[in-house]
């Protein structure tokens, strides 16, 4: 009985075990909507002081996310790329949408010009 449950858990860990471009496109859509809401929270000189190491952690989150995002859809077939576009092409748009426009705003403002926030690009 002990070897059948051992047996199980390791089947159970290896099909959790790589993620797939639907799975990072919601971790992706997720983290994307996180982020928005935090720059949203940026009002000021002080806010955007606040919240600075958790916007630059966040950015360097998604920034990781985006890129193994980008690898998965290399991987994917004409008819899969088809059907996933199909699935996540409205939330995918809504979610980036919403996160340009608040990293739009934050950077061109006086206060948050100093916030790193290049979301597309791993931490270097």
């Amino acid at each position: 009985m002990k070897k059948l449950l051992a047996v199980m858990f390791v089947a159970l860990l290896m099909a959790g075990c790589g993620s797939t471009p639907e799975s990072l496109c919601e971790e992706l859509i997720e983290k994307s909507n996180e982020l928005s809401t935090l720059l949203e929270k940026v009002k000021d000189k002080e806010s955007a002081e606040e919240h600075k190491d958790q916007i630059e952690s966040l950015a360097s989150e998604h920034g990781k996310l985006f890129k193994e995002f980008g690898k998965a859809m290399e991987g994917l077939g004409e008819e899969e790329e088809k059907d996933f576009k199909k699935q996540f092409d409205e939330p995918m748009r809504t979610a980036m949408g919403g996160l340009m426009g608040a990293s739009m705003r934050l950077k061109f403002s006086s206060y948050g010009k100093d916030i790193s926030l290049d979301w597309t690009e791993e931490e270097k």
